[in-house]
């Protein structure tokens, strides 16, 4: 406006008060929201903790803070700025779920790299410490406590089927092999089943074809919601994810998707290879005992 290229300097989005950068990354109602939602996961303060300094407001409210808290605010302010374009140029802004979760991710990647610099991410299993990044509240403890548990296989609940699924690959001849079993509420085996790979690029794909293999077989041997457990975090992530998937596997997780979503009620968790053992153990047999998986 100040340039004489739009008429007004009311927030486009809200177009309840004056826009500058204070009220698009602190007053905003989207901006509000999604700085809400990524408080249950960081340890953000209140919003309303910071205060409107004119000009160095955001040098203020990050000088307050630790490198890590700043890094955080930063995104959350990153993302509220991308959301505020879509809407700028007549877009569907991103639910505040999906921008939680991209946030979440793509800063689990980011400390990730920085402590394991050497690691191979390809095969999604590395373990992840939050040092200070998950906020410590009640509900965190409460997730603990459910984790404790789960130290051990867990029937699925009443009217319902778990999914157990594990992929191998064999750099060698770029082959690799599955591994699914389906048990039922009263923790019997409805199916238990190994696949062989013949032509497999990489370990993540292997563990999104053993997705497809086990829900194709799955939904023909069961008529009840499924509970799809793995112990690859990275595909889990993807298949969960709401955004566009633009990775060498898209058509392998767009397959995946479509299964989930052809009207039967279905759940994509990741669990420790230890409580996934028996599903593993058929993916290595269908990786190196190709014969018998015929």
């Amino acid at each position: 406006m100040k340039r004489n290229l739009q008429i007004s300097d009311t927030c486009v989005v809200c177009g309840l008060e004056c826009e500058d950068t204070f009220h698009t990354f602190c007053r905003c109602h989207t901006a509000r929201q999604l700085w809400d939602a990524m408080r249950e996961v960081w340890p953000l303060k209140d919003i309303e903790s910071i205060t409107n300094t004119r000009t160095e407001w955001l040098l203020h409210a990050l000088a307050q803070a630790d490198e890590q808290t700043r890094m955080m605010m930063l995104m959350t302010f990153w993302r509220a700025w991308y959301v505020r374009n879509e809407v700028v140029h007549n877009k569907a802004p991103p639910p505040i779920e999906a921008s939680r979760r991209f946030l979440s991710s793509y800063v689990e990647s980011l400390m990730t790299i920085k402590r394991y610099p050497g690691a191979d991410p390809a095969k999604g299993k590395i373990v992840i410490h939050y040092d200070r990044i998950q906020k410590k509240d009640r509900r965190q403890e409460e997730a603990k406590a459910i984790t404790r548990e789960l130290k051990w296989w867990s029937k699925p609940p009443p009217g319902w089927t778990k999914l157990n699924v594990d992929g191998s690959w064999k750099e060698e001849g770029n082959s690799g092999g599955t591994g699914m079993v389906l048990w039922d509420e009263d923790d019997n085996t409805i199916f238990a089943a190994c696949r062989h790979l013949w032509t497999c690029a990489s370990p993540l794909e292997a563990e999104v074809l053993a997705c497809v293999e086990g829900l194709s077989l799955a939904l023909e041997w069961t008529d009840k919601p499924i509970i799809l457990e793995s112990d690859c975090l990275q595909h889990t992530i993807m298949i969960n994810a709401a955004e566009l998937n633009r990775s060498p596997i898209t058509a392998q997780v767009n397959e995946v998707k479509r299964l989930c979503q052809g009207g039967r009620e279905c759940l994509i968790r990741h669990i420790s290879r230890e409580v996934n053992i028996v599903s593993h153990i058929l993916a290595i047999a269908g990786c190196t005992d190709y014969l018998r998986c015929l």
